[in-house]
């Protein structure tokens, strides 16, 4: 999976690391159970997970959203990578996964991405009675800051969980998968994410000089 992803330059699409995350968590009570102990730290519960759980028909009903915001702008930012619920508690997990490392920061703090955090919120908030817990996976390349300077309290709620802490619970844990040749490929995939910045220009480059190396040498 992981060759193949490379192969077609997927490593960094957050909608197919997205999918495996539900997959794996999804077919592996088990697992799901004690990922959320463990990684997330929540309550013990029984939850479900869903992937792209669409949130814009909702809050356009909703009289106390923006009503002027068009249709096209809530299906844009309209899905919440991963869901999480059970009868007392929800979960949103927004998924960071970027492949530029050039720049120092990702996109959340722009407007636009700011707007889809606090609409997740808004969506989560209304399983009345429930508690609710926001979260933001994300590579240990991006700097992310949740808490300055934001224009809503909403995005403060969100807590930033790296991939380095995702990767090292997934490979501890490998031997709960029955498919263990295809969830190893999984493995791979997530450890590209789990680098600084510094270390991960450094491996591009050691890579790109063994390629230099190989291609020389055929």
């Amino acid at each position: 999976m992981h060759e193949k992803l490379q192969l077609i330059k997927k490593e960094d699409d957050e909608n197919i690391i997205s999918n495996l995350f539900c997959y794996y968590l999804k077919n592996n009570k088990s697992l799901l159970d004690d990922f959320c102990e463990r990684i997330l730290q929540i309550p013990k519960d029984n939850y479900s997970i869903k992937r792209e759980v669409c949130i814009a028909d909702k809050l356009k009903k909703d009289k106390n959203a923006e009503q002027k915001k068009d249709e096209n702008q809530y299906q844009r930012r309209g899905r919440i990578d991963l869901w999480l619920e059970s009868d007392k508690v929800t979960v949103v997990i927004e998924n960071k996964v970027k492949s530029g490392i050039n720049g120092s920061r990702h996109d959340l703090e722009s407007e636009a991405t700011i707007d889809q955090l606090v609409d997740y919120c808004r969506f989560s908030e209304k399983q009345k009675g429930k508690k609710h817990y926001y979260f933001i996976f994300a590579p240990n390349y991006n700097e992310i800051e949740t808490t300055t300077d934001n224009k809503y309290s909403h995005n403060n709620n969100y807590i930033v969980i790296r991939y380095k802490e995702i990767y090292d619970y997934f490979k501890n844990h490998a031997v709960q998968i029955d498919e263990y040749n295809c969830y190893s490929q999984f493995i791979n995939a997530l450890a590209k994410h789990i680098y600084t910045a510094d270390k991960e220009m450094e491996r591009r480059f050691v890579k790109a000089i063994n390629k230099a190396k190989n291609s020389s040498n055929t």
